[in-house]
């Protein structure tokens, strides 16, 4: 992932490069389209980190060792949608992170299953560059995560309830700073297919906090203590994604 994300940097700074080298400083930007309006969505990968998460999964997987046959691996790799609206200089967008899912053998008639999903809203001050080739963004995106944990039994049923201290969904929010940069592969008057690379930093987070009314209540600690540090929505990392664009007015 780490070739991955550099590739994708040198070939927009390339792309960039291209497309600015013939520009003056004034004709970098659209001015002359203030009112260009802009929808979009499309497809995400991620690579964003949760120490804490990694850490809990990791006491996890040391205080049942003799349970289980295969530890949980790390959180890390998602994939999910993004859709947004652009205007001018300003950008909007929702998106969701599919389930990270994994389940172990517990017991000879259970398996515990934890199961991992976000999503977010960006609020961005966007720079178009290069007569919108390229754009530039900067600002806020708050992170809503689930982590749920539940036994499912080996005639299919799931539960969520107080026979495991684990058990229930760990509801928590996030603020983080975020920077993009993304390029028109295609651009054509009304459409175009373009390419972001996205950076998130956490700069605040709650824990996550069980509101089951049939699961165990309380925070999802550190070694499920309630003397613990609670598992904070605090996500780190790269998010690179693909999005269609259609403009709606010019």
């Amino acid at each position: 992932m780490i070739y991955i994300r550099k590739t994708i940097i040198i070939l927009l700074a390339m792309m960039c490069s291209k497309g600015l080298k013939s520009q003056t400083f004034m004709e970098m930007f659209d001015v002359g389209k203030l009112n260009r309006f802009d929808v979009y969505g499309g497809v995400s990968v991620s690579n964003l980190t949760n120490k804490m998460l990694n850490q809990f999964i990791a006491d996890y997987n040391t205080v049942n060792q003799s349970k289980l046959s295969e530890g949980f691996k790390p959180f890390r790799t998602m994939a999910g949608y993004e859709i947004g609206a652009r205007w001018t200089i300003m950008d909007m967008a929702v998106g969701s992170l599919g389930a990270f899912r994994q389940s172990r053998r517990l017991s000879p008639i259970t398996e515990r299953v934890m199961d991992v999903k976000v999503s977010y809203v960006n609020a961005f001050g966007t720079f178009p560059v290069a007569k919108g080739k390229f754009w530039f963004s900067i600002g806020l995106q708050t992170i809503r995560s689930v982590y749920s944990a539940y036994l499912k039994y080996n005639n299919g049923e799931v539960s969520f309830g107080k026979e495991s201290s684990f058990n229930g969904n760990y509801k928590g929010l996030g603020i983080n700073g975020a920077m993009r940069m993304e390029g028109l592969l295609i651009k054509r008057e009304k459409y175009g297919l373009g390419l972001y690379l996205h950076y998130t930093g956490s700069i605040a987070g709650t824990g996550g906090i069980s509101t089951d009314n049939n699961a165990a209540k309380g925070a999802l600690n550190l070694s499920n203590s309630l003397t613990s540090t609670p598992v904070k929505t605090n996500f780190n990392g790269f998010m690179l994604g693909l999005n269609c664009h259609y403009t709606l007015s010019l």
